[in-house]
């Protein structure tokens, strides 16, 4: 089952880390009188993985290690523990409706109460280790979430361990297709996913799986270390920064670009393309992050029964074609429409068209707004680059690039005069010093494209 990925910060914090992200694994407590034999289980469960492993030599206060609100934790009884310690387990157990499952070494087969499983004695420790840590596995959900990464809409993505894989991975769920509504849905979206895990680019993070499970849809990518874009934009804690170089930005856009010409050869769209889903590396490296979920076969469905998808952009980054009810699906050329978004905003710091807390001034000014960029507080920008974004961002689609591909060939004249064949040094040190300075937590948490222009 995957777990809520509703964000809160546990109330205490058991397991171990990997990096920075805390990997919630089972809590197992040994309880019995042989201490040689019990501090040589604890060895084999913490190199199995074991989050965290006590002991009780005290049998008769075994008890006070099981409350409500902890972790899934087992109880390993040694042979030879008495029934009047077993009992009061039992009691315990019931009383606190907890989610512990007890387990008991025995020989031979003597009586076992009900709600405690039996493990066969055996003189090598590591075989009962093992057995117990798969018993207990099955017990536990398959994704331990960590830290909240990114919110969109009702879109979460959050760094999880996943049990099955023995690894931290990017986790997001798509709530729009809880309660299973349309089987058939569900299994256009997988389809489109899996068309998604066949696009490979150096700017893509590997998408590696998605599923549907009780009802919950979800989508794993592999993990990376990086920071969004929208934190060098709008710097929430580093203030103060300067605007990105023309040559950083010429190099982000020319990344992006060259990633979402990949997305479009493969007949596919990106759809959530703004400052949030454009990650900055430690060496300056970007990716586009978010591509597989499955808008196009959900948009495509759903708008027959009269509603729309609910994994959309904020509404300062939709196309003007996308306010137009009577528009065709929109295609490639939305995509191009928020690379320019996305170039405008890197340059000057701000949105075009953000309003806000009025969005009928915010749909107006998409619309009809006849952009004239701030061009004195960026002098040293090369004239073509100016025409590109503005093309970029024609009201008619049709005087757009028809996709990115088209876009990056605008853009090699001006990388060519930037002379760009690696990642300006202003990147990597500010997402070197962005991770060291916030520990990584905070880098990706937050809200939604819809909130850039704040």
């Amino acid at each position: 089952m995957v777990g809520s990925l509703c964000y809160r910060r546990p109330r205490q914090r058991r397991g171990f880390s990997l990096g920075k992200v805390w990997i919630m694994a089972a809590r197992v407590v040994l309880i019995g009188k042989d201490s040689d034999r019990l501090f040589a289980l604890g060895r084999a469960f913490t190199e199995l993985g074991a989050g965290k492993v006590s002991y009780v030599e005290s049998p008769l206060h075994a008890t006070s290690q099981l409350t409500a609100d902890e972790d899934p934790i087992a109880f390993l009884l040694m042979p030879g523990t008495r029934q009047l310690v077993l009992q009061r387990l039992l009691l315990e157990h019931q009383r606190q409706s907890s989610r512990a499952r007890l387990f008991m070494l025995v020989s031979g087969t003597p009586d076992v109460p009900s709600g405690v499983t039996p493990i066969e004695d055996v003189p090598e420790v590591q075989s009962i280790a093992e057995r117990l840590w798969r018993e207990l596995r099955l017990a536990l959900p398959r994704f331990d979430q960590g830290t909240l990464v990114s919110s969109f809409w009702r879109c979460t993505v959050s760094r999880a361990w996943d049990r099955q894989r023995a690894r931290t991975v990017l986790l997001a769920r798509l709530p729009m297709l809880e309660g299973g509504q349309d089987g058939e849905l569900v299994a256009d979206w997988l389809e489109e996913v899996r068309r998604a895990q066949a696009v490979q680019h150096r700017n893509l993070p590997p998408l590696l799986e998605a599923g549907h499970l009780e009802d919950e849809c979800f989508q794993l990518w592999e993990d990376l270390t990086g920071v969004p874009l929208k934190d060098r934009i709008y710097p929430r804690f580093m203030k103060g920064l300067r605007p990105l170089s023309v040559e950083s930005c010429i190099w982000v856009a020319t990344q992006v670009t060259e990633a979402l010409a990949e997305i479009h050869r493969a007949g596919l769209r990106h759809y959530l393309l703004d400052p949030a889903t454009v990650w900055v590396l430690p060496d300056g490296g970007v990716r586009l992050m978010y591509l597989g979920f499955g808008r196009e076969a959900i948009q495509t469905r759903r708008s027959i029964g009269g509603y729309v998808s609910s994994v959309v952009p904020s509404m300062a980054d939709m196309a003007p074609e996308e306010l137009d009810p009577s528009h065709p699906r929109s295609d490639a050329r939305t995509d191009v429409y928020r690379l320019g978004l996305l170039l405008y905003e890197m340059l000057f710091k701000h949105h075009p068209f953000y309003q806000r807390n009025d969005p009928l001034a915010e749909m107006k000014a998409i619309r009809e707004k006849v952009l004239e960029p701030p061009m004195e507080s960026r002098p040293e920008m090369p004239a073509g680059l100016v025409s590109l974004m503005l093309r970029m961002l024609e009201k008619n689609p049709d005087r757009r690039p028809a996709n990115a591909a088209e876009a990056l060939e605008a853009l090699k004249p001006l990388r060519a005069r930037s002379a760009l064949f690696r990642a300006p040094e202003e990147l990597g040190q500010w997402s070197q010093e962005f991770l060291r300075t916030r520990g990584g937590e905070d880098s990706a948490g937050g809200g939604g494209s819809g909130e850039s222009g704040a």
